[in-house]
């Protein structure tokens, strides 16, 4: 059995009700805070994307939280401390228990 993550940053957790323009594919940013969390979070690898549009880099990032029903990719969490928005792709359960969730997320740029 794991041991419980260390968690030493404190997130917002929001509800995403966002939309993208859809000529430039711009996220306007609008969401509920849900509640706040503490996190542990473990910045994974990068990689170049690009579109017709443009070309960036984006920063995949694993947040271990403690667990919580309801978090989807409708979420994303904010650091108020640095200002960081993370965008959640994917949620599954650390170790298949209901003690922790990891979060597969992509910071946004």
């Amino acid at each position: 059995m794991k041991t419980a993550v260390d968690k030493n940053r404190k997130l917002e957790l929001y509800s995403d009700s966002s939309t993208r323009s859809s000529t430039t594919g711009a996220r306007k940013p609008a969401g509920t805070k849900v509640a706040d969390v503490w996190a542990n979070v473990d910045y994974r690898y990068g990689d170049e994307r690009s579109n017709s549009q443009r070309q960036g880099f984006v920063q995949q990032v694993n947040i271990t939280i403690n667990y919580r029903s309801g978090i989807t990719n409708t979420h994303y969490l904010k650091d108020a401390t640095s200002g960081e928005v993370f965008d959640v792709l994917g949620v599954k359960p650390r170790d298949g228990r209901r003690v922790e969730l990891i979060l597969q997320t992509e910071l946004r740029a």
